[in-house]
């Protein structure tokens, strides 16, 4: 009788005596193996598939109900990380080459993916690295004193390495600061509406934007822009006088005499 203590096992499907490694393994049976092997059983499955649609893909939502899984993993948090953790040490070595391999592989992929998601979650990036500095910000300063020639020199590596890439990246940072400066200084000689006498010359530098504030219902003076902002009330009056007590303390002279 050919059965598997000899290596060897006779598939009723197809009628067939083969070697026990084209048998898929299952334990509730006496020899630890399927009755059919591997070829029958795959085609069994798929038949049963095709003929059984709906039910297949009802049951497939059943088990993998994206929700479920959600408040599963919400629930059992701790528990998950714990299995992963395990599971990371005992197979450490293995994992490693495995995202090695990957990597290797699908180079673009992880490239073109990285690049999509940093543009869709720019602000999201920059807010979480901008919370991660400030609660770290004393380990940043103790690894930057005691790696500062190693930070140099690999610093100096890559700049050599992409003096191109470097060049070109400058260029634009200029235009981009020229157009800035460009719409300051239109923001900064804006006119006034026909009405109102501007009392002093704008005297802020170039890189300053600056807006006009109505001491008065006649006259305006130039005023810093974030400064001006920073003195928003719900009370006009209130922000005039904010405003004039400022102005007063910069250019000296007292407008609350000039009257409102």
């Amino acid at each position: 009788m050919v059965n598997a203590s000899n290596g060897f096992k006779f598939c009723p499907k197809c009628s067939s005596i083969k070697p026990i490694s084209e048998f898929h393994i299952n334990k509730t049976k006496s020899d630890g193996l399927c009755v059919y092997c591997k070829i029958c059983k795959n085609s069994q499955e798929i038949k049963y598939r095709l003929e059984n649609k709906e039910r297949v893909n009802k049951r497939k939502r059943e088990i993998y109900n994206p929700e479920k899984k959600k408040e599963y993993a919400i629930k059992n948090r701790d528990k998950i990380l714990i299995y992963y953790k395990n599971r990371y040490i005992k197979n450490k070595e293995r994992i490693l080459r495995r995202n090695k391999e990957y990597r290797k592989r699908n180079k673009e992929k992880i490239k073109e993916m990285n690049a999509l998601y940093i543009k869709k979650n720019k602000e999201k990036i920059k807010k979480r690295q901008k919370e991660y500095y400030q609660k770290n910000k004393d380990r940043f300063k103790k690894y930057h004193l005691e790696h500062r020639d190693e930070i140099l020199e690999k610093q100096r590596v890559y700049h050599e390495k992409n003096k191109g890439k470097i060049a070109i990246r400058k260029k634009q940072y200029i235009q981009r600061l020229y157009v800035k400066k460009a719409m300051i200084i239109k923001t900064n000689k804006r006119k006034r509406e026909l009405g109102f006498f501007e009392l002093l010359p704008n005297f802020f530098p170039e890189d300053v934007i600056v807006t006009f504030h109505h001491i008065n219902n006649l006259m305006v003076i130039p005023i810093p822009r974030l400064s001006h902002k920073s003195f928003n009330s719900q009370s006009r009056l209130d922000h005039r006088n904010n405003c004039n007590d400022y102005l007063q303390k910069l250019y000296l002279i007292d407008f609350g005499r000039l009257g409102v």
